[in-house]
C-alpha cells in the first residue's frame, strides 16, 4: 500500500507542477522513468537419476524489483527539434544537473571532462565559505532520437557521446513523454506562447490606469462646512453606506433651509 501511495503522490505532484508551468510560461512536461534492480542468484547444478552431475551450477542475474515513475520536467530543461506540428518532431532532449559523485557513477569514463558550475539561482553568500563542491553541477543532456531509435547522453565539454542505448524502453511511439502541454501554438511552428504574453499590453495598461487612479485618490481632499444643527447631514457622511437613508427630525424645517444643498 505504501508503494501505491508513493506512486500516486509522484503522479499527482508531476501533474500539478506541469499544469502550473502550462499556465505561466506556456509549456508543461512530464516523463516516465523505468527503474530496475537486479540481483545475482545461484542456480544449482542439474543432476541425473543416478546422482551424476549433468550440468554444472552457475550464477545468473534476476530482476528483483522494478518501478515506473512519473517525473516532472522543468520547462527550461526540455527541448525538441524544430517542427510545424508535434507529429513531425524528430528528437526530444532532457537536461539534468549532476553532482560529481553522480556523474562518476553514471559516466565513469567521462565525468572528469565535465564542467561543474554553480547554479546562479542557488548562490548564497553564507555558503561561500562552506563546501563549495556541494553546489557544483554538470549539465548533461539526454537526447531521444526517434529517427535512429536510440538514446544518447551528451555534454558540450565532452568531445564524444558519453553513452548510447538502443530504444531502452521499447515504448509505442518511442518517446518517454507525452506531447508537451503547450499553449497558443500554430500549425506553422510548434513553439508555445504563454497566455500572459498574448495580453501583456492590456495588463500593462491596466496597471498604468490603476496607478493613476491611486495617485488621484490620494491627491483629492474633500473639505466643507455644514449647519451644526443639521444632524442628518453629519450622519450622512459618517455612518451611511450605499443605498442607505438617514432619518431627519423636523423635515419641513430641513427642507425650508434648502435641504442638503442649502446646508453644505
Amino acid at each position: 500500500n505504501s508503494d501505491i501511495e508513493a506512486d500516486c503522490n509522484s503522479f499527482s505532484d508531476a501533474v500539478q507542477q506541469t499544469l502550473q508551468d502550462r499556465l505561466l510560461p506556456g509549456l508543461g512536461q512530464a516523463r516516465v522513468r523505468y527503474t530496475v534492480e537486479m540481483e545475482e542468484t545461484e542456480v544449482e547444478p542439474k543432476l541425473g537419476d543416478d546422482g551424476m552431475e549433468l550440468a554444472p551450477g552457475y550464477t545468473e542475474e534476476k530482476k528483483s524489483d522494478e518501478d515506473c515513475v512519473i517525473d516532472y520536467v522543468y520547462w527550461q530543461d526540455f527541448i525538441w527539434s524544430p517542427c510545424r506540428v508535434w507529429g513531425e518532431c524528430r528528437w526530444v532532449a532532457f537536461r539534468a544537473y549532476m553532482t560529481k559523485d553522480a556523474a562518476k557513477k553514471r559516466f565513469p569514463d567521462h565525468y572528469t571532462k565535465l564542467e561543474y558550475k554553480k547554479n546562479s539561482n542557488r548562490r548564497n553568500e553564507r555558503t561561500e565559505g562552506l563546501n563549495a563542491d556541494a553546489w557544483l553541477r554538470a549539465e548533461v543532456w539526454e537526447i531521444w532520437d526517434k529517427e535512429s531509435n536510440r538514446v544518447v547522453w551528451w555534454s558540450k565539454n565532452v568531445e564524444t557521446l558519453m553513452d548510447k542505448k538502443e530504444d531502452p524502453l521499447q515504448l509505442e511511439g518511442f518517446w518517454p513523454c507525452p506531447k508537451p502541454f503547450v499553449t497558443n501554438v500554430t500549425t506553422s511552428k510548434f513553439v508555445p506562447k504563454s497566455d500572459y504574453s498574448m495580453v501583456q499590453d492590456q495588463y500593462s495598461e491596466i496597471d498604468m490606469i490603476t496607478t493613476r487612479l491611486n495617485i488621484l485618490q490620494e491627491a483629492v481632499k474633500v473639505v466643507g462646512v455644514y449647519d451644526k444643527e443639521a444632524e442628518g447631514v453629519q450622519r450622512m457622511f459618517q455612518e451611511s453606506f450605499q443605498n442607505d437613508l438617514i432619518p431627519v427630525d423636523n423635515w419641513a424645517l430641513f427642507a425650508e433651509r434648502g435641504g442638503i444643498r442649502g446646508q453644505i
